[in-house]
C-alpha cells in the first residue's frame, strides 16, 4: 500500500477502530446464521488468530478473530435455546401439555377469537423446569405484564408466509429468539396464580408509559387522530395507533417520527444537558445526569432497536465527556453496535437496527460535504469580512446555510435508507425529502411541548391542557402537510429488483377460499379477483408491492360480492387501476409462448364436461362446487402436464401416496403461491416453498 493510501486510512483507524470490528462481527453473524449448529467449529477456529495476535500485531488478525468469535457466539445463542431445540420436533408433537407461563409483554386482545396474545416465558412443562419464550394465545380473565399463569394447550410452529411479500411471522419471531407458539385448549382458560412476577423495572416503565400517554392526550379526547400522532411522536408508535395513520407516515417517508429513535433520545439528552449546565454541576457529573433520563426513555419506549442504539451512543459520548477524553462519533456509533450485538446477535437482522445505523453513519460522513456543495452558490467570498455585510445580507447567507444543511440531511437520509427499504418493504416515498423538511421542525416542537406537558403535569391540569392544545394545532399542521403530500400523484411507488427483468408469467396466490390470479404479459399486469378485504391487506397488496407493481391494467371479477367493493376501494388508493371488468366463472386460456394455460375459476361437472378435448400444459383449478373430486375426469379431458389447485387433505394425502410423475399435482396449501414463467422456449413452474418443474416445448 502506498504512503498516500496509508496516510488516508490511518486517521480513520485511529479515530474509529470499532468500525472494522463491527463490520467483521456483522459478517460473522451472517455466515453463522445459515448453520448455527457449527458454532463449535467457529469457536475452535477463533483460537488461531487469537494466539497469533499475541505475537503479531495485525488488524487483519483482529478482524478475523472478531468475525469468528461473533460467528460462534451467534450459533451458540441459537443452538442452546431450549425453544429452538423443541421447535425441531414441534411438527411431531401433538400431545397436550400443562405449562407455567410468565407474561413478558402486555397482552393484546383478539376480539375475533376472544383470546389474548402476548410473549410469555415458559418456566415449566409437565412439571419439568424449562426456560424459553413463546408467542402465547390464551383465553381467560384479563392478564397483565408479570402475571404467572398455568395453562393447558399445545405447542406449534408459528405461521409462516405462503406468498411473496407476505409478512413472515415465523421469521419475525425467530429474530426475537422465539421459535414456538402456545395456544390453550378450547374451553380451558388459563389460570392466574400470581401477579407482579416480572422485571420490576420493566413493570415500572410500562406503568409510567401509561401515565405519560394519559397526560399527552389530556384535553384531546375528541380528536383521536391527533392524540395518537402526539403519543407516537413522543413515546413511539404502538398497536394503539391506527393503521391508516401509520400508512400516512410511511407513504410520506416520515415514519421515523413515529418510531422512537435518535431524534427523541437527542431531545431528552439535550434537555438533561441544559439542566446540568444551568445548575452548574461539575463536568464529571454529566454522564450521571444524562444516563438515568435516556435509560428511562429507552425503557418506556420498549427498548426499540433505534432507541437502544441512540441510548448506548449517548452514554458513550457522555462518559467520554465526563472523563475529558476525546470522543469520535463514528467510533461511538460502532462501539454501541458491538455492545448491542454482544447482548443479542439477532438484532443485526432487525430492520430498525439496520436503518438506524445506516442513517446515522451516512449523516456523520456525508451530510456536511453535501451541505457545503449545496451552499456554494450562496457562499460569500471567505476573505470578505462578514461584519461589512448588510443585516439583510447576513440574514440571507445564514438562512441559506441552514437551509442547505437541512436539505443535505434529508437527501442523505433518504438515499442511505433507500436500498434497505427497497429490499425489505419494496416501497419508497418520492416526497420524503420535502415532507421531512416541513414536518421534522414542527414535530420537534411537538416533542418539546410533550416534554413540557409531562414536567408540568403535577403543577396544574389546566396548564397541561393549554400545552396539549398548542401541540394539537402544530400536529394539525403536520397532518395537513402530509395529507397534501399524499394527494400528489406518484407520491410513493413500489419498486423491486425482481421487476427489472421479468418474463411473462402467471401467479396464483395462496388465499383461503379465494381464487386470486396475477397475470403479467408483455409488461401488462392483470388481476383476476381481489380476494376478501382482510386478505387484500395481508396477502394481495404485499405481493403486488413485492413485484414492484404500481399500475394494474385490468381487474377481472368473477364473483361480484359486497366485500369486493370495499377491497376495490382500498386497492384504488394504492394502485392505479385502468379498468374493472365483471365476468362470470367461465374458463379461459392464456398463451405463454408455445404453452397453453387453462384457468378454471370454478370447478364443477358441468364445466369439465363442456371443455373441448384439447391438450393444455397447465391447469389452474378454482374452488369446487361439490365434494366430489373431478381430478380424473379433468385429466382425461385435457391431458395437462401440471394441475394446480388449492388442495384438500384427501387430495394431498393421495398425491403423496401415489407419487406418479404424470401429471404433476401442485397444491397451494402445501406449496404456497405457484408461478408459471416463460423463459425462451421453456416454461418454468416454481412454488413459494421451493418446488420447481421444467417443461420444454418438445415435451408437449
Amino acid at each position: 500500500m502506498s504512503d498516500e493510501m496509508l496516510a488516508f486510512h490511518a486517521p480513520f483507524r485511529q479515530r474509529a477502530p470499532c468500525a472494522g470490528l463491527l463490520l467483521a462481527a456483522a459478517i460473522g453473524i451472517s455466515l453463522s446464521d445459515a448453520q448455527p449448529g457449527c458454532w463449535i467449529f467457529w469457536s475452535v477456529a477463533s483460537l488461531f488468530p487469537i494466539v497469533l495476535i499475541c505475537k503479531i500485531r495485525s488488524s487483519f488478525l483482529a478482524y478475523s478473530s472478531m468475525l469468528l468469535l461473533f460467528a460462534s457466539w451467534h450459533g451458540y445463542q441459537v443452538e442452546t435455546n431450549s425453544g429452538y431445540q423443541r421447535s425441531l420436533h414441534a411438527s411431531s408433537d401433538t400431545s397436550e401439555h400443562t405449562v407455567t407461563l410468565l407474561a413478558q409483554t402486555e397482552p393484546k386482545i383478539d376480539l375475533y377469537r376472544s383470546s389474548q396474545r402476548f410473549i410469555a416465558l415458559v418456566t415449566c412443562v409437565d412439571n419439568h423446569p424449562v426456560n424459553f419464550e413463546v408467542s402465547a394465545e390464551c383465553t381467560g380473565e384479563p392478564f397483565a405484564y408479570g402475571d404467572e399463569l398455568i395453562a393447558q394447550g399445545k405447542f406449534s410452529l408459528p405461521q409462516t408466509s405462503m406468498n411473496p411479500g407476505e409478512f413472515d411471522y415465523r421469521a419475525y419471531l425467530r429474530r426475537k429468539n422465539i421459535y414456538l407458539n402456545f395456544r390453550t385448549l378450547r374451553g380451558v382458560p388459563a389460570e392466574v396464580v400470581a401477579h407482579a412476577k416480572g422485571n420490576p423495572l420493566i413493570a415500572a416503565a410500562l406503568s409510567l408509559r401509561h401515565q405519560l400517554s394519559d397526560i399527552l392526550q389530556e384535553g384531546l379526547q375528541d380528536d383521536p387522530e391527533v392524540a395518537q400522532t402526539i403519543q407516537g411522536m413522543v413515546l413511539g408508535a404502538r398497536s394503539e395507533t391506527s393503521s391508516e395513520l401509520k400508512k400516512l407516515f410511511e407513504e410520506t417517508g416520515t415514519i421515523h417520527l413515529f418510531a422512537a429513535s435518535g431524534l427523541q433520545v437527542s431531545l431528552f439528552a439535550g434537555l438533561a444537558w441544559t439542566g446540568i449546565r444551568y445548575v452548574r454541576l461539575p463536568r464529571r457529573w454529566v454522564a450521571l445526569g444524562i444516563a438515568p433520563i435516556v435509560l428511562a426513555y429507552c425503557a418506556i419506549t420498549g427498548f426499540y432497536p433505534a432507541t437502544v442504539r441512540a441510548t448506548v451512543t449517548t452514554l458513550l459520548l457522555a462518559a467520554g465527556f465526563s472523563l475529558e477524553r476525546p470522543v469520535a462519533m463514528i467510533n461511538s456509533l460502532c462501539a454501541s453496535g458491538l455492545l448491542i450485538l454482544l447482548h443479542d446477535t439477532q438484532e443485526l437482522f432487525q430492520i430498525g437496527f439496520q436503518l438506524s445505523f445506516v442513517a446515522v453513519l451516512a449523516i456523520l460522513t456525508a451530510v456536511r460535504p453535501l451541505g457545503h456543495l449545496l451552499f456554494q452558490p450562496f457562499r460569500v467570498d471567505p476573505f470578505f469580512p462578514h461584519q461589512l455585510l448588510r443585516p439583510w445580507q447576513r440574514f440571507f447567507v445564514n438562512s441559506a446555510k441552514r437551509a442547505c444543511e437541512a436539505v443535505s440531511l434529508c437527501i442523505i437520509c433518504w438515499a442511505a435508507t433507500f436500498p434497505i427499504l427497497v429490499l425489505h418493504k419494496h416501497h419508497i416515498s418520492l416526497v420524503a425529502i420535502f415532507a421531512n423538511l416541513a414536518a421534522v421542525p414542527l414535530a420537534s416542537t411537538v416533542m418539546l411541548l410533550g416534554a413540557c406537558a409531562v414536567l408540568l403535569a403535577h403543577l396544574s391540569d389546566s396548564i397541561v391542557v393549554c400545552v396539549n392544545n398548542t401541540s394539537w394545532l402544530i400536529t394539525k399542521i403536520i397532518l395537513m402537510i402530509l395529507h397534501a403530500a399524499v394527494a400528489i400523484p406518484w407520491h410513493s411507488i413500489n419498486i423491486s429488483p425482481a421487476n427489472l427483468f421479468q418474463n411473462d408469467r402467471v401467479t396464483i396466490l395462496c388465499e383461503a377460499s379465494e381464487f386470486v390470479l396475477h397475470i403479467h404479459e408483455k409488461n401488462h399486469d392483470w388481476l383476476l379477483n381481489t380476494g376478501k378485504p382482510s386478505q387484500w391487506g395481508r396477502i394481495t397488496e404485499p405481493y403486488l408491492q413485492s413485484q414492484g407493481i404500481n399500475r394494474i391494467e385490468r381487474v377481472v371479477l368473477c364473483h361480484a360480492t359486497a366485500g369486493q367493493a370495499g377491497t376495490l376501494e382500498r386497492s384504488g388508493k394504492s394502485f392505479e387501476i385502468d379498468e374493472i371488468v365483471p365476468a362470470n366463472a367461465s374458463p379461459f386460456a392464456i398463451q405463454l409462448g408455445a404453452f397453453r394455460l387453462l384457468i378454471l375459476p370454478e370447478l364443477s361437472e358441468e364445466i369439465v364436461s363442456a371443455l373441448p378435448n384439447e391438450h393444455v400444459d397447465v391447469v389452474y383449478c378454482g374452488r369446487a362446487r361439490s365434494r366430489h373430486i373431478l381430478r380424473d375426469s379433468l385429466v382425461a379431458k385435457v391431458a395437462p402436464e401440471v394441475v394446480i389447485s388449492s388442495g384438500t387433505k384427501v387430495e394431498i394425502a393421495q398425491n403423496s401416496v401415489r407419487g406418479q410423475a404424470f401429471p404433476h399435482y401442485l397444491y397451494l396449501k402445501q406449496d404456497g403461491a405457484i408461478t408459471a414463467e416463460r423463459s425462451g422456449s421453456n416454461l418454468f413452474i416454481h412454488t413459494f416453498c421451493g418446488t420447481a418443474l421444467h417443461l420444454t416445448a418438445r415435451s408437449r
